[in-house]
């Protein structure tokens, strides 16, 4: 489908204006990800990014439920939570560190467990949806709630701290995090903020001109903004979170952009993909996937191509300089593909809202491979 014009239009004096523009999108992008008006999410199926382990994969398989799986063999290693626990969707990416994985799942259910066999250290309820990926730094998450508020967890005992930031502009992207430095941005109100890590405290706030849903991305010196008004923005974070640049794009910037080689390759829900000077803001070149074509997962870069894949399935392999096509793959899948991929080696790994996993193999032209998933020993 293509998407209505989200952008704010003509400039507004009156603020009930602007702000039911923002309230539309939000509920625009739940129409078109989740097939419901509402800007909650009714039936979550969850668009958690698979997330390597030692070249297995941990990735929701089921509704509520991530495995660790041999993408070779597609043999389950273990699953959790069990069958009778599995009740809500996981849109945060699994977060790996050594022998541990944490998992957030939408009813806001935190869990610490090994990725050897799946055993609880621990596990809490903070009693709100999550939807962004929490941060982990050192021994701290920071787990950014979709009301708005910003949780810290002791990552090795459980146990909840503060809240850090509590406020009424709901949190579907997940943060960024610097030098002790969380940004964070919103679904309604179009603010990207800057908070103190330990205290809390503002560091600066910066209106752009459409609300949120994107993954943000810090390269340096600038944090990387997509959002519903059709603009990539790029904020300087050391000077007051000043906008250096917006890239005019033809649709919304949901899927998290990438930074390589002083470019940045963006992606829209209008099917288009484009490199913009990372200095400028000017545009590069700019590759259209043609008709229904969307994108809401990320773009990577894999045996040195730019990889952009569409919801439908399609893949596509650019030239980082050029944008022309180096190859092309039309898989047919039962389910859209809303998740960021997952790069291991010149593999990337997909999964759909119907929970395959797929393998593409950059290296041959995009040769695809639907993982069959078993129990182990199977």
């Amino acid at each position: 489908m293509k998407h209505p014009d989200a952008s704010p239009g003509r400039t507004s004096t009156v603020f009930h204006v602007k702000h039911r523009r923002r309230l539309l999108a939000g509920a625009l992008v739940s129409v078109a990800l989740f097939g419901t008006a509402c800007a909650n999410i009714q039936r979550p199926e969850g668009w958690a990014a698979p997330a390597d382990v030692d070249g297995d994969v941990l990735v929701q398989t089921s509704t509520g439920q991530v495995s660790l799986v041999d993408p070779a063999s597609g043999s389950i290693a273990w699953s959790f939570p069990n069958e009778d626990k599995r009740d809500h969707a996981f849109y945060a990416t699994p977060i790996v560190d050594g022998d541990a994985a944490y998992l957030a799942d939408y009813a806001g259910r935190i869990a610490r467990v090994s990725v050897t066999d799946a055993s609880e250290a621990w596990a809490v309820d903070l009693g709100a949806h999550v939807v962004a990926t929490p941060i982990l730094d050192g021994d701290t998450l920071y787990v950014a709630t979709a009301d708005g508020r910003i949780v810290l967890i002791d990552a090795a005992t459980g146990t909840v701290g503060e809240t850090l930031r509590t406020s009424d502009r709901r949190i579907w992207g997940s943060p960024a995090f610097q030098g002790g430095t969380l940004y964070i941005g919103d679904l309604d109100n179009g603010t990207t903020v800057a908070i103190d890590a330990t205290s809390g405290d503002v560091v600066w706030e910066q209106e752009i001109s459409g609300p949120s849903a994107a993954d943000l991305l810090l390269d340096g010196d600038l944090l990387i903004v997509g959002a519903f008004d059709q603009h990539l923005h790029a904020l300087e974070v050391a000077n007051g979170g000043q906008e250096r640049w917006a890239f005019p794009g033809d649709g919304w910037f949901l899927a998290r952009p990438l930074v390589s080689d002083g470019i940045v390759y963006a992606a829209t829900m209008n099917g288009v993909v484009y490199a913009i000077d990372r200095a400028t803001g000017a545009e590069v070149w700019s590759f259209v996937a043609g008709e229904d074509a969307e994108f809401r997962a990320a773009p990577v870069i894999a045996a040195g191509h730019l990889i952009a894949i569409a919801r439908d399935g399609r893949v596509f392999a650019l030239d980082l300089q050029s944008g022309d096509v180096a190859w092309q793959q039309d898989a047919t899948l039962e389910g859209n593909v809303n998740a960021n991929p997952t790069v291991v080696d010149s593999d990337i790994y997909l999964v759909t809202s119907r929970h395959e996993l797929v393998r593409v193999d950059a290296s041959s032209n995009g040769a695809f491979q639907t993982v069959p998933l078993a129990a182990a020993g199977q």
